[in-house]
């Protein structure tokens, strides 16, 4: 219980780390979404305040050009013909600039989310697996294994130990996962249990004698 107690807590620090983290990308995602919108929000600006100062200067500009024409329109005929052009010239520009404005049409901002983020969130079940390495119990039942009874056995190595005296006759040896050895010995009617060092830690002696 104190081992698992202790993993559990060290489980909830690790969640509460990776989500962290996962905040930490989430805000700075948010910072350059905020930055690309700021800064398209202020070339937008200038754009329109270009077009402002523009309009504000070609009006002042025809409106002197047109009281230097009616200032001078009936005095002499050849300053009030240069005038009249320049009126003229000064007109046409302010037209073109208001033509090139007015294709511009409204202007918005619009938002199009990256769908992947909410789609990939979609599919987790969690932030991760939780595992255990809590062995189950003999009774519980295991899934059924389909053995080929022609598979061939291939032995790649053997070793040969000195594991006791006085065994007469050893009639089989199993492995447990945890590399153990267990022995049964027919003659002293015995099941033993060795560690990996192949030292006697257990035995298990048979109510009855045989095999």
């Amino acid at each position: 219980m104190i081992s698992i107690e202790k993993s559990y807590k060290k489980i909830l620090e690790e969640i509460k780390a990776l989500r962290k983290t996962i905040n930490d990308s989430l805000d700075q995602l948010e910072i350059k979404s905020k930055q690309a919108l700021d800064t398209l929000l202020a070339t937008m600006r200038t754009s329109i305040q270009t077009d402002i100062e523009n309009c504000t200067k070609s009006t002042i500009n025809i409106i002197c050009v047109k009281e230097d024409w009616l200032r001078i329109k009936d005095k002499s005929e050849a300053l009030s013909f240069i005038e009249y052009r320049k009126c003229r010239d000064q007109s046409l520009r302010m037209q073109e600039d208001l033509e090139a404005m007015t294709t511009k049409n409204e202007m918005t901002l619009t938002f199009n989310p990256d769908t992947t983020i909410k789609q990939t969130l979609s599919t987790l079940s969690g932030l991760g697996q939780i595992l255990s390495n809590l062995h189950h119990s003999s009774h519980v039942k295991q899934p059924s294994v389909t053995r080929d009874p022609n598979q061939v056995i291939t032995v790649t190595s053997s070793e040969k130990y000195k594991v006791k005296e006085d065994y007469w006759t050893i009639t089989g040896i199993c492995e447990t996962a945890s590399g153990e050895l267990i022995i049964t010995d027919i003659a002293g009617n015995n099941v033993e249990l060795l560690n990996q060092s192949f030292t006697l830690v257990d035995q298990c002696n048979w109510p009855f004698g045989g095999p």
